[in-house]
């Protein structure tokens, strides 16, 4: 009978090992399980703080929705603004040009001879020269005004003469000039 007890005994001592086993793989799983559990609330608070911050932003960009259309619209009509990389570049290159010119001007005796002027002479003449740029341009956007506003006004006129030949009456206007 002693083989029954030891064999029993046995039996006993592999149930505990497997029942304290059992618990040990039980709380491995629990306190994994409360890991995934903090990684999930903390990634819900980011996602969370991260949609806020969207929004945040989102109703700043809406608020300032007009500002920003202006600036836009701005941007566009100006020429100059936004500075491209292109435009900077040959600003620069420009400008490397003139200094060295400039620098090597030094070498040259531009004001002898007949074709001396003095300084301020040249200087007045470049900004007569700027201002009569200046007339120019702005006779050129008056006269761009007038054209638009004279075609504003024949299409009105097409509009009406279309409208009382769909009433009856023979269009005197020549549309050929919209074409």
């Amino acid at each position: 009978m002693s083989e029954l007890e030891v064999f029993l005994n046995n039996l006993q001592i592999e149930k505990e090992y497997q029942e304290k086993e059992a618990i040990r793989l039980r709380n491995s799983r629990l306190d994994e399980l409360e890991d995934f559990q903090q990684q999930i609330n903390k990634l819900k608070d980011e996602k969370q703080l991260y949609i806020e911050t969207i929004n945040k932003n989102l109703t700043l960009i809406t608020s300032n929705k007009k500002s920003l259309q202006k600036v836009v619209e701005e941007t566009v009509e100006e020429h100059g603004l936004p500075i491209s990389s292109a435009c900077r570049t040959k600003a620069l290159n420009f400008f490397s040009t003139a200094a060295k010119f400039i620098n090597d001007s030094q070498k040259y005796n531009f004001y002898s001879g007949e074709n001396a002027k003095d300084v301020t002479e040249i200087a007045e003449l470049l900004q007569l020269s700027n201002e009569n740029s200046i007339k120019e341009i702005s006779n050129f956007k008056n006269k761009v005004e007038e054209i638009r506003s004279v075609n504003q006004c024949s299409r009105l006129l097409n509009d009406y003469s279309s409208l009382q030949g769909s009433q009856g009456e023979k269009s005197q206007l020549d549309e050929s000039i919209f074409d």
